[in-house]
């Protein structure tokens, strides 16, 4: 998480206090990834979080429902075995893919 941290912000700070933060998932398995970045952004202290993901099992959902002020899921399928078997294709992202990503999204106009 720190590489990553490094290499994606490349020091740069977000400021995320009195803000919404919407945590965007591709889905959860355990819940311990997430766990671990809602408690991030809780030392922040944001406005709100809210979490959403395609999927999760539903024991998973319950546990993560008090985490947050909103949790989105669209499916949560009884027979849960990995991420990956609800997607027709499910590649790894580069570390460059999401740099890219990153630039783009920062070069559009910000809203408050």
């Amino acid at each position: 998480a720190r590489r990553r941290e490094k290499v994606y912000l490349k020091g740069e700070t977000i400021h995320i206090t009195d803000k919404t933060v919407i945590l965007v998932d591709d889905g959860i398995a355990t819940g311990a990834t997430i766990e671990a970045a809602i408690q991030a952004v809780r030392k922040e202290r944001p406005a709100r979080v809210i979490l959403a993901v395609p999927v999760a099992p539903p024991g998973t959902v319950e546990r993560l429902r008090n985490d947050v002020d909103e949790l989105v899921v669209l499916s949560t399928p009884e027979h849960f075995w990995a991420i990956g078997e609800f997607y027709s294709s499910f590649p790894q992202i580069s570390d460059e893919e999401v740099v890219s990503i990153l630039r783009e999204a920062s070069q559009r106009p910000q809203r408050d």
